[in-house]
């Protein structure tokens, strides 16, 4: 994308390059929201495009409903409006695995052990499946993956991994708020993404403007398993509303 616009990533608090302060308390959205308003002012950005995946999403929403700045437009990518939705998803998703799958993550969670190498090897049966189809990963998303293996902010806002939310984040939801976000928004997903279709729907029946597309070979990671796809979905969408602006 920075090939042919600015492109501002930036690794959050307690992730990546940045600092990783040993502090619980710091993991709340309210937080995060406050950092991306923080990156936003200290660029000097005033008029941007808000791309958000998975809990990106949830960051964007929660962003748009407290910081409505000059927003051209947003993409919304293998998202939800509700925590609790999403875990549905998941938890509905894991009855398609194998049966001996499924009971090796009935018997380990029953037991609050999450990290027995046996159901580790489960979860990434459903990772395999709804996170992420390529074998083997692409280097890129192996990094981003490993600065979530241990990390105190997804333990205390998440949980032990995607089906089993236990952090401050599982009650999060704004479904009802999601009339007020009035820009452009393009929802995408794969067509076997662990956010399960009735969130995208979900999305799409509740706000105002919005552009929906699904990627047929697709989990969760649609820009690595779609890649060409979706590229030239997001550039196209982004460059729309470009001109929209200008006009």
């Amino acid at each position: 994308m920075a090939t042919d616009r600015p492109v501002v990533f930036y690794d959050q608090l307690g992730c990546g390059r940045s600092d990783k302060p040993d502090n619980p308390g710091l993991w709340r959205i309210d937080r995060f929201v406050a950092e991306l308003e923080a990156v936003r002012s200290a660029l000097g950005l005033r008029h941007f495009h808000l791309y958000g995946h998975s809990w990106g999403g949830w960051l964007a929403i929660e962003y748009l409903l407290r910081q409505p700045r000059e927003v051209g437009a947003v993409v919304l990518a293998s998202t939800s409006s509700s925590a609790p939705q999403f875990v549905a998803g998941t938890r509905y998703l894991r009855t398609l695995l194998p049966a001996d799958v499924q009971s090796v993550l009935d018997e380990y969670e029953a037991k609050g052990d999450y990290t027995a190498p046996e159901y580790l090897d489960a979860v990434n049966v459903f990772y395999a499946n709804f996170f992420c189809r390529l074998d083997p990963y692409p280097e890129a998303l192996l990094r981003s993956a490993a600065n979530v293996d241990g990390n105190q902010v997804y333990a205390t806002m998440n949980g032990p991994n995607e089906f089993v939310m236990t952090g401050n984040l599982s009650p999060w939801d704004r479904t009802s708020e999601l009339r007020r976000i009035r820009y452009p928004v393009l929802l995408t997903r794969g067509r076997y993404d662990e956010f399960a279709v009735d969130s995208t729907d979900t999305l799409e029946q509740h706000l105002p403007s919005t552009e929906r597309v699904e990627f047929p070979n697709s989990a969760r990671m649609a820009m690595w398993e779609d890649r060409e796809a979706y590229m030239h979905t997001l550039a196209s969408f982004l460059s729309d509303r470009d001109r929209d602006r200008a006009r």
